[in-house]
């Protein structure tokens, strides 16, 4: 059962009543709460709902933590200004960081999980904001020159026949002029320095890019294994060190 209601000021018992579309008991129940009607395509996003005390009539079992007294604290840690398409709740993020770093601390650790019924392909791209979320097409971060080169150190562990990718897609005024991909295998888990050509087809100088990393190739295939992907110092002028 779907039940809707409207909103209220102060805390309201409200009960429903629920139909079934076959004879004999049910084992299993999975309960929602959504803070807006999401079947009709529209969030309205001032809206907001506070539950507690969930439960059954009668003899039925306790919903577990329906007084919602139990909280697990979860620590993730996103890249700043590098997307992360991945549930807060996931025990096992697509996008980390790593303590493997060509300087520094840190690199950016991508990774495939394959597991029954779902794939999930490792991918992260550079964003105009800090949310790690922030993952739409288009210009994110600005630059002067008509670079001809793009530079990413990466270590790849492929499994399954994966194939790691990298691209870069220059812009000027929000509209695409250049682009450039490289698809490698694996890197047998040392540095290496992917070098990417970039292409233009028009005179134009660029005044903004954005750069994408994936432990799959994103562009014709999904996932097949549990690749993982190492990146650090990614440029589009010179390579680090050189």
């Amino acid at each position: 059962d779907m039940i809707k209601f409207t909103g209220t000021s102060t805390w309201q018992r409200k009960a429903f009543k629920l139909t079934y579309s076959a004879a004999g008991n049910a084992d299993t129940v999975v309960i929602g709460i959504a803070s807006t009607d999401f079947t009709d395509d529209t969030i309205r996003l001032a809206s907001w709902i506070e539950a507690d005390l969930l439960g059954f009539s009668g003899t039925a079992p306790t919903v577990p933590n329906h007084s919602f007294e139990n909280w697990s604290d979860v620590t993730k840690n996103y890249p700043s200004r590098w997307s992360a398409d991945d549930d807060f709740s996931d025990p096992n993020p697509t996008v980390n960081r790593s303590t493997a770093a060509v300087r520094g601390f840190y690199g950016l650790q991508i990774r495939n999980y394959i597991t029954p019924g779902r794939s999930r392909g490792g991918y992260s791209n550079s964003t105009r904001t800090e949310s790690a979320s922030d993952n739409d097409w288009g210009p994110t971060f600005p630059v002067s020159r008509k670079e001809d080169s793009m530079f990413v150190y990466a270590k790849y562990l492929p499994e399954g026949g994966d194939s790691a990718r990298v691209e870069v897609a220059m812009f000027k005024n929000g509209m695409q002029i250049g682009y450039g991909s490289t698809l490698f295998p694996g890197t047998n888990n040392s540095w290496e320095l992917i070098k990417t050509s970039i292409f233009y087809w028009t005179m134009d100088t660029p005044d903004s890019a954005r750069i994408a990393c994936g432990a799959f190739d994103w562009q014709g295939e999904d996932a097949k294994g549990n690749s993982v992907l190492t990146v650090d110092e990614v440029s589009i002028n010179r390579p680090y060190g050189q």
